[in-house]
């Protein structure tokens, strides 16, 4: 396979084709065909004055250092590694192993690549082939550090020589290469499982370099709101757009992050942007759509919840109450937000608070009692926990795989995430979703696809309490969510007086 030969193989496509010697050209037939024992052989009667000696001495040890292995794990492999899923015979949506292929490296063989390559930039600091090589082998051994710091080196490098690099055969490198190549270094590294400080490391030694690289200062900005520095991630997709008005991919960006912090006046102008200057019939298509939702957004009032209001509502309407509660457990969709409102938000106060009784449901589940947990779940979530949008998820679940009734189920949770929207779009601290039970956030998030929290805090914001969540997608992606539970500390505060 090509694969094996990757550290200087694959860098030396990046150059021009050269009119090889028949000495090289055997090389490469050699390495193809993986025969160590002949190019080590043709080793022995190659110049170490000429740089391609080290071309070759590299690959050979490559080649050596190289142990494939088979794995079969409960854990799944690492980025990049693809797998076969192994589920369980007893319920199919359910993983219990991965099988999959995993490249070892000797170490001894590996450290020979590093001198014989440290060597030959040492002699020859102009040929680019042997950096990158280098680097390649740093990353083909998952050694991040070690392949960015060598980036650094080249860098440094390309100060002093004005990027005038040499290729195989000491023939001039094509123009822009090593910047080509570094672009898709970034990429390969996050695809590797290089981590943020890594890659920043890398960004920002780049940017030292070349402080208006379009394709860094996005990557920075990137990296940035992966961390929800979300302003300054702003400051460095600006500077991005300012070095290239016609990078569209950097303005839907920044059009990106304007939305997901709720900065909605900014976030239309960069759409109106995009409809000005790209030709691409995606790029308008989603231009437009994007306009239309956010200027409904931007005429949309949201509604405020009185506490007070609610607490007295469901003391003194009872009958009124519970002819409502019959209608949202019937799924009646004829309900307004107002009623729904109605009903969500009186629930604490007229009897509906969350029961203990749902980790009866949980704890089912996890003994794959699914028949019993199902009939439990139905119980809960038509008496006592009829607003519980973690339990009403659960039945409709069970229901869907039992071949049972769940569309009532799913429909009270639609009906019911349709009224929260109306409070507000989680957006930011004055667009705070209301809701009267922290379990709600969590369900609220994953129907967003946001299942991953990594931070949770309390904070105060012009009078009310605000439950900041921060999440991150599988894509990388990160957002802030913003709940009000001023309902959840009035409830703790009635349980205590």
């Amino acid at each position: 396979m090509k694969r094996v030969i990757t550290s200087l193989l694959t860098i030396i496509a990046f150059l021009p084709a050269f009119a090889q010697n028949d000495k090289y050209d055997q090389f490469l037939q050699l390495a193809e065909a993986k025969d160590t024992t002949a190019i080590y052989e043709l080793m022995q009667d190659w110049d170490r004055d000429d740089p391609d000696f080290y071309v070759v001495a590299s690959n050979y040890y490559l080649l050596k250092a190289r142990e494939e292995k088979i794995v079969l794990s409960p854990e799944a492999p690492e980025v990049g590694n693809q797998s076969l899923i192994i589920k369980s015979p007893d319920n199919p949506d359910e993983v219990v192993g991965y099988f999959y292929g995993e490249m070892d490296y000797n170490p001894v063989w590996m450290q020979k690549i590093y001198d014989v390559l440290e060597e030959g930039t040492s002699r020859f600091p102009d040929r680019i082939d042997l950096w990158f090589g280098l680097v390649k082998t740093y990353e083909e051994a998952k050694d991040f550090d070690g392949a960015i710091s060598t980036l650094e080196r080249v860098l440094d490098r390309a100060r002093l020589n004005g990027e005038h690099w040499l290729g195989s055969q000491n023939e001039p490198a094509k123009e822009n290469m090593m910047t080509e190549t570094l672009q898709q270094y970034f990429s390969e590294f996050i695809e590797g499982g290089a981590t943020n400080v890594q890659l920043m490391k890398l960004v920002d030694s780049v940017l030292d370099y070349n402080p208006h690289s379009v394709y860094f200062l996005s990557d920075k900005s990137a990296l940035l709101s992966l961390d929800w520095q979300f302003d300054e991630a702003i400051q460095y997709a600006r500077q991005a757009l300012e070095q290239d008005p016609e990078d569209m991919l950097v303005a839907g960006n920044l059009a990106y992050l304007y939305s997901s912090i709720n900065r909605r006046q900014e976030a239309l102008d960069m759409f109106l942007y995009i409809q000005e200057h790209s030709q691409d019939p995606d790029d308008l298509e989603w231009a437009g759509n994007s306009i239309l939702q956010l200027r409904e957004e931007m005429n949309r009032q949201y509604r405020s919840i009185d506490i007070k209001e609610m607490k007295k509502y469901a003391r003194k309407n009872a009958k009124e109450y519970e002819a409502l509660l019959k209608r949202f457990i019937d799924a009646d969709e004829s309900l307004t937000d107002d009623e729904l409102a109605t009903l969500y938000f009186a629930a604490p106060f007229a009897g509906y608070s969350r029961s203990l009784n749902q980790g009866d449901v949980r704890k089912l589940i996890n003994e794959k009692e699914y028949e019993e947990a199902y009939q439990r779940g139905k119980e809960l979530v038509n008496s006592k926990d009829a607003f519980s949008l973690d339990l009403l998820m659960k039945t409709a679940s069970l229901g869907e795989y039992l071949n049972k009734e769940y569309l009532p189920y799913y429909t009270r949770v639609s009906m019911l995430l349709r009224m929260l929207q109306g409070t507000g779009n989680a957006k930011s601290p004055d667009c705070a979703m209301w809701v009267t039970d922290v379990s709600d956030e969590y369900v609220i998030m994953g129907l967003y696809g946001m299942e991953s929290l990594s931070s949770q805090s309390l904070i105060y914001h012009d009078g009310h309490d605000i439950d900041m969540m921060k999440v991150r997608m599988e894509n990388g992606s990160a957002f802030i969510f913003y709940f009000n539970v001023d309902f959840s500390m009035a409830i703790l505060d009635d349980l205590f007086k």
